[in-house]
């Protein structure tokens, strides 16, 4: 099999996990950037792009949180936050494949957990009509 295609696999597993816990918990969320530009122009993935995205309000990055700690699969899943990976950097979340590498060109030095993921962006000031 491709290895873009198992990638992408790896990750749709996640997004399966994600939507689980959510749906489980109440928390809405929605698709984002390349992979809600996938699914409208490619009706999948597109083909070059290296991850999932998915979005959530502020508001619920702690019922998430709390969510992803008392429900995760962690035999098969990582919650990655600041909270919950000291070496992690960024401001956003994501959940990550465990038993698995994923390195990206210039953070190979990073000693987060760099498992295949999907990214969990936390959104502002979303308009009421959006909620």
């Amino acid at each position: 099999m491709d290895p873009h295609r198992q990638l992408q696999l790896v990750e749709l597993d996640g997004l399966v996990e994600f939507d689980r816990i959510c749906r489980q918990n109440g928390i809405q969320y929605w698709l984002t950037g390349g992979t809600l530009l996938g699914a409208v122009r490619h009706k999948g993935f597109i083909p070059w792009d290296d991850d999932i995205d998915v979005a959530i309000h502020r508001r619920d990055f702690g019922k998430l949180r709390d969510a992803m700690e008392r429900d995760l699969d962690t035999d098969k899943f990582f919650f990655q936050s600041q909270e919950t990976d000291p070496h992690y950097l960024f401001i956003y979340g994501k959940l990550r494949r465990n038993g698995t590498v994923y390195l990206r060109v210039g953070q190979e030095h990073l000693k987060m957990h760099n498992g295949v993921f999907i990214d969990i962006f936390f959104w502002d000031g979303v308009p009421d009509r959006c909620r």
